[in-house]
């Protein structure tokens, strides 16, 4: 998807979705990366961007929030991450973080794509189909454990099947952090304990 499905609207709402930043008193902005680039290639980006918005900006910038979906929460950490390193003053900003179905420890259908990728290389017959696989761009393969940055890919064969050895890298110390899923299936036992433990 894109961000034209925060414009979208349908018969029960209306309005379009984008305008929740109007109603909260915020200013609204998007951001549209290439996902074909590495997460961390992306995060460095974003925190180069962000820190140039916030000096542009022409009134003081009080604080900022960000909403990111799947990969674009991967990115948004990344960015926290590399601005700070950098000293940008932005994450000092930065109050919210609000993912919507980020894969933190990766994304199970890219650890899937992983696997098939290797069981079809085992026989001569199938190898063409491996090969196939092997046009999945850095930023999907980052999807498989989550990497958020550059010492996580770098140096490695990306289509290699390797452990979650990825660095870790702690949400930032004062945000607010929000994770929205959705599952078609009701929640297990222990899905729900931890619900009612974490409200």
């Amino acid at each position: 998807m894109n961000e034209r499905a925060w414009d979208r609207t349908d018969g029960v709402n209306p309005a379009p979705f984008g305008s929740l930043a109007g109603e909260l008193g915020a200013t609204g902005l998007r951001l549209r990366f290439n996902s074909g680039l590495h997460v961390s290639t992306n995060g460095r980006r974003m925190a180069e961007l962000l820190e140039a918005l916030v000096t542009a900006w022409p009134l003081p910038v009080e604080a900022l929030s960000i909403v990111a979906h799947s990969m674009g929460g991967l990115l948004a950490r990344s960015a926290g991450h590399y601005g700070a390193a950098a000293g940008h003053s932005w994450p000092r900003r930065l109050r919210d973080l609000v993912f919507l179905g980020t894969p933190h420890h990766g994304a199970p259908l890219e650890r899937i794509g992983n696997l098939s990728q290797l069981v079809l290389g085992a026989t001569p017959w199938s190898a063409p189909f491996a090969r196939l696989g092997k046009i999945r761009s850095a930023g999907i393969t980052d999807l498989r454990h989550g990497n958020l940055l550059d010492e996580d890919w770098e140096g490695h064969d990306r289509f290699a099947h390797r452990p979650d050895d990825r660095a870790v890298v702690p949400l930032p110390a004062g945000v607010r952090a929000f994770a929205l899923a959705a599952s078609s299936r009701p929640p297990t036992t222990e899905q729900q304990a931890f619900a009612a433990s974490h409200p």
